[in-house]
C-alpha cells in the first residue's frame, strides 16, 4: 500500500526532483532500492521523500540492467495508478480530483536529477536513467517538442557523491564525464550559473 501511495505521488507531481537507487547484496542476492523525491502537493516549499520500493530483487546487475529494472518498476507504478483511478471512476469519484495525473503520471521525464554511490557501475546505470528519461520524454511529448522544452526540464543533474565531492575539492573537471556533471559540480561550486 505504501508503494501506490508514493507512485500516486510521483503521479500527482509536476517534477520528480530527484531520484535514487542504490544496489546491494543481502546474502549473496542483489537487489535494488529506490527512493524519489517530489514538491509536497499542500505546499511547495516542503519536499516529500518516497520509497518506491526496498529490496527488490535484480536480476541482472549491470547498468543497463539496473536501468531495465528501474523502467518496469516506473510502469507498474503507472499500472498501480491507472488501476486505482479506474476504481475511483467505476466507484463514481472523479479520478482527477484524487489521483491526478500530471504529465502523464509516472513517467521518468518528469525527473531532475539522479542520485547514486560512487562505483563505476551506479555512475553507468544513472547514465543509462538519463537516456531513458530523455527517451520518456520524446515518448510521451514528441522529438520537437520535448527538444523546445527548457533546459530546466531537459537536463538532468547526475549527483554522484563524486560529483559533489570533486566539487567542493576544487576538481570539477575530474567529475565532467557524462551526464552533465561538470556544469552541475560548477553550479554547486559557485563557478558556475544561476542555480
Amino acid at each position: 500500500m505504501s508503494e501506490a501511495y508514493a507512485w500516486s505521488q510521483v503521479a500527482a507531481a509536476r517534477k520528480v526532483k530527484q531520484t535514487g537507487t542504490d544496489e546491494t547484496k543481502i546474502e549473496g542476492i542483489p537487489t535494488l532500492n529506490q527512493f524519489a523525491s517530489v514538491p509536497n502537493q499542500l505546499d511547495p516549499n516542503k519536499v516529500d521523500f518516497l520509497h518506491l520500493g526496498a529490496a527488490k530483487i535484480l536480476v541482472d546487475g549491470t547498468a543497463e540492467g539496473v536501468r531495465a529494472h528501474v523502467e518496469t518498476r516506473w510502469k507498474r507504478g503507472q499500472f498501480q495508478v491507472m488501476f486505482m483511478r479506474a476504481h475511483l471512476a467505476n466507484l463514481g469519484y472523479d479520478p482527477d480530483k484524487y489521483l491526478p495525473m500530471v504529465d502523464g503520471g509516472v513517467k521518468l521525464h518528469k525527473v531532475r536529477g539522479v542520485i547514486h554511490d560512487t562505483c563505476n557501475a551506479a555512475n553507468a546505470a544513472a547514465r543509462k536513467l538519463i537516456e531513458a528519461k530523455n527517451a520518456s520524454g520524446i515518448e510521451h511529448f514528441g522529438a520537437e517538442a520535448w527538444a523546445a522544452m527548457p533546459e530546466s526540464v531537459r537536463s538532468t543533474f547526475d549527483g554522484s557523491v563524486y560529483a559533489r565531492g570533486a566539487a567542493r575539492a576544487g576538481g570539477a573537471e575530474r567529475a565532467g564525464s557524462g551526464g552533465g556533471r561538470k556544469e552541475n559540480a560548477d553550479k554547486q561550486s559557485g563557478r558556475g550559473g544561476a542555480r
